[in-house]
């Protein structure tokens, strides 16, 4: 969903006489009628309208608003979602001492961690090449 507030050029708690005058100012430059035959430009208006038609009325902004919110993660799903965080870390800090899970290999190699691949910076670009210690 387009954030309407963006596409008029307004803040989240803009008034009613605010909303009206981006829907106005952005139309004028925008309308059919001035730019006819231009598809970006007829685009752009019903683009502005939608927003216009939604932030102008208190009912369907609230509705947007609402909708537009994050959503947050049930209190205990995000308490397990932590406790994994948790125990991940203490499993790398005491892994080490501890006998590997037997679904797990013991990493040997400093560069690759046991991948087989390391990352190779080419400018911009990443490139995935054998690891240079664990090739024969």
């Amino acid at each position: 969903m387009p954030d309407y507030y963006a596409v008029l050029g307004i803040s989240r708690n803009a008034s009613q006489e605010e909303i009206r005058a981006a829907y106005r100012h952005g139309a004028a430059a925008c309308h059919p009628d001035v730019l006819p035959g231009d598809l970006v430009a007829e685009a752009c208006f019903k683009e502005l309208a939608k927003a216009y038609d939604v932030l102008s009325d208190p009912a369907k902004r609230a509705d947007y608003d609402r909708s537009m919110r994050p959503t947050r993660k049930p209190f205990l799903e995000s308490m397990l979602s932590d406790l994994d965080q948790v125990t991940g870390v203490v499993n790398n800090i005491f892994g080490f001492f501890a006998e590997p899970h037997p679904t797990q290999k013991r990493v040997s190699c400093t560069s690759c961690t046991g991948s087989g691949t390391v990352k190779v910076d080419l400018g911009p670009i990443q490139v995935l090449k054998s690891c240079p210690d664990c090739e024969p």
